[in-house]
């Protein structure tokens, strides 16, 4: 710390014809020496005559560190510790038990000479699974399959299970996710698995064939045994039982050996799971089907859309061919072919069920044909909106906006114009 007090003197100390300029400095030095060497040094540039420099009242003031510093900033707080200690808020604490070096609380970063670290302590000899550094005076890991070793990659023992010189492990076990120390037994997983790995069997000894992760001596329903891999195969979906991927030994129910189809009127469903499903079951009479829907009838029952019935009901015909309801011509109440119609909707003319004279269709084949008396008695001929002709004696009176109206007496008042060149008619 400096600090400069700078005044002019009335009073000449350097004797010059100039007042004198007085500074008062005041210097803090921290030092671990017991020596101290002070050199005052000037910048002046004139002869003494003009300028020179004095030094009154010069003092010095020594304020020692606590015992337990080697250096500080103040008499209450050390910047710097002996051999053995760590520093902590200006204190300084002794590090653990022999340890040389360290920076902070329960740790060392250098045991002293013939002591090794392994945290929290300098021990003499560093314990199974680690190795010495002599270097860094450390006791470090070994592989995680080793028991013990020399460095951080070699093994000098293993542990259960494993074997020299990478402590891989022995046949028929297997290494955990984590390498962790002894191996694990195949067996463990299930009896007879000769290779495995995280807990999942994956091949079997002879005569044992592998089942998921199990390995049997006998493949169970719905599986034959592979001896080239060794391994439980499932059958085809529609085998109960069967010796090779292709042909099977048994059926399920509803099915038929060598290939295990479905019987007549039976069928297989989308993923062909087991038994077949009977086409009564979708319609009685049903004989042919698949995936829920009826596609033929069994004879004296005729298929419609997705039953089996012994009558078509109306507004459809049986089709004796194919066995099916066929749907009656648009117009036909009821029918016995595709061409002609038995019955026909409200007033329709039988056999092509069209409209009557003096009416018009609606194109609606379901309701009754309109009479063109509805729109003017007398209109012979009309469409949905209008009258198109009359009947006799009927005529339009279109200037009057009335059609197919009788005749009207014509009240004729004739006389000629005043000039006799034309004649006048009103009506």
């Amino acid at each position: 710390m400096h600090t400069v007090k700078k005044q002019f003197s009335e009073i000449n100390l350097c004797g010059l014809p100039d007042y004198d300029s007085i500074s008062k400095s005041y210097y803090s030095v921290y030092t671990n020496s017991q020596n101290v060497l002070i050199t005052f040094i000037n910048n002046l540039d004139k002869a003494p005559y003009y300028q020179s420099l004095g030094i009154n009242e010069f003092e010095i003031y020594a304020n020692e560190c606590m015992s337990e510093c080697v250096g500080c900033d103040n008499e209450y707080s050390c910047n710097e510790c002996q051999v053995g200690q760590y520093l902590e808020a200006g204190r300084c604490f002794n590090c653990i038990a022999n340890c040389e070096q360290c920076s902070k609380r329960n740790s060392c970063d250098l045991c002293k000479i013939g002591y090794l670290y392994n945290d929290p302590e300098c021990i003499l000899i560093c314990p199974n699974n680690k190795f010495k550094d002599s270097i860094t005076r450390t006791c470090n890991d070994c592989n995680f399959k080793c028991a013990t070793c020399s460095n951080a990659t070699d093994c000098d023992t293993c542990f259960e299970n494993r074997e020299l010189p990478n402590c891989g492990c022995l046949a028929h076990n297997y290494d955990n996710l984590n390498y962790q120390q002894a191996c694990f037994a195949c067996s463990n997983i299930s009896f007879g698995c000769s290779t495995c790995d995280n807990n999942i069997c994956h091949a079997c000894l002879p005569p044992r064939f592998l089942d998921e992760s199990s390995c049997v001596t006998v493949c169970p329903p719905g599986k034959w045994k592979n001896m080239t891999n060794r391994q439980c195969i499932p059958c085809l979906a529609k085998c109960l039982t069967c010796s090779n991927a292709t042909d099977c030994d048994t059926c399920f129910q509803n099915r038929v050996p060598p290939d295990c189809g479905c019987l007549a009127h039976n069928y297989d469903n989308l993923n062909y799971q087991q038994a077949c499903f009977a086409c009564s079951n979708i319609s009685f009479g049903c004989s042919t089907c698949d995936n829920n829907i009826c596609h033929e009838c069994l004879p004296l029952r005729f298929l419609d859309e997705n039953s089996c019935v012994n009558d078509c009901p109306p507004g459809k015909w049986k089709n004796t061919i194919n066995r099916q309801c066929i749907a009656c011509l648009a117009k036909c109440e009821t029918c016995s072919n595709d061409i002609s119609c038995d019955t026909c909707f409200q007033n329709r003319v039988p056999q092509q069920c069209v409209c009557p004279q003096y009416s018009y269709d609606p194109k609606d084949f379901n309701q009754a044909c309109t009479m063109c008396s509805a729109f003017s008695s007398g209109c012979a001929t009309c469409s949905a909106n209008e009258c198109l002709t009359c009947l006799t004696p009927y005529y339009f009176q279109l200037n009057l906006n009335i059609q197919c109206d009788s005749c009207l007496t014509i009240m004729n008042k004739i006389q000629f114009s005043d000039d006799l060149l034309s004649l006048i008619i009103d009506f």
